[in-house]
């Protein structure tokens, strides 16, 4: 029967096969946590039965976040880094790159894999403190919440060394 599966929000639901029920919600919210119930005495056309009732849950997209991101630690290489900002769903390439920002260095490329980014950065300079970060704001690519924080990495570049042409002596 249909009211052997109930949800917590309004929609309506149909069995498409004798295995699958099908249920398409009137009104969700992004970021929200909905809850459903399979009442116990439910009958398959084979005879099956449901002994007691099951509570499930779904969630919707929430808003984009980093879930990684590297380099860090200290004495890096100056002249090149490739720093990688991995996101929890797919996201707006360009919107993710427009958010972009970073305190020293050049930007040589950057590039996507799956849901991370990778951005090559040159020309950092000796002894630096590196803040790259992406801020708020990054839309995904479908229902869902832009990012609402700001992500950053941090490290340092490798001190300049110089060797004093000096004579030995005994």
């Amino acid at each position: 029967t249909l009211d052997a599966i109930v949800f917590n929000l309004d929609g309506d639901g149909k069995w498409t096969s004798d295995k699958v029920y099908s249920f398409t919600p009137k009104n969700v919210t992004a970021g929200s946590r909905y809850e459903y119930k399979i009442k116990s005495g439910l009958r398959s056309e084979k005879g099956g039965i449901i002994l007691k009732d099951y509570d499930g849950e779904f969630f919707t997209t929430g808003p984009v976040k980093v879930v990684s991101s590297s380099p860090s630690g200290y004495e890096l290489s100056q002249s090149s880094q490739l720093l990688n900002f991995q996101f929890d769903q797919p996201v707006d390439h360009n919107s993710a790159i427009q958010h972009f920002s970073v305190n020293t260095g050049t930007v040589e490329s950057s590039y996507w894999k799956e849901n991370t980014l990778y951005i090559k950065l040159i020309n950092i300079g000796y002894q630096k403190r590196v803040v790259a970060s992406i801020s708020a704001g990054v839309k995904n690519t479908g229902f869902g919440l832009p990012s609402a924080s700001i992500y950053s990495v941090n490290f340092t570049t490798e001190p300049r060394i110089v060797q004093l042409s000096l004579p030995f002596y005994h």
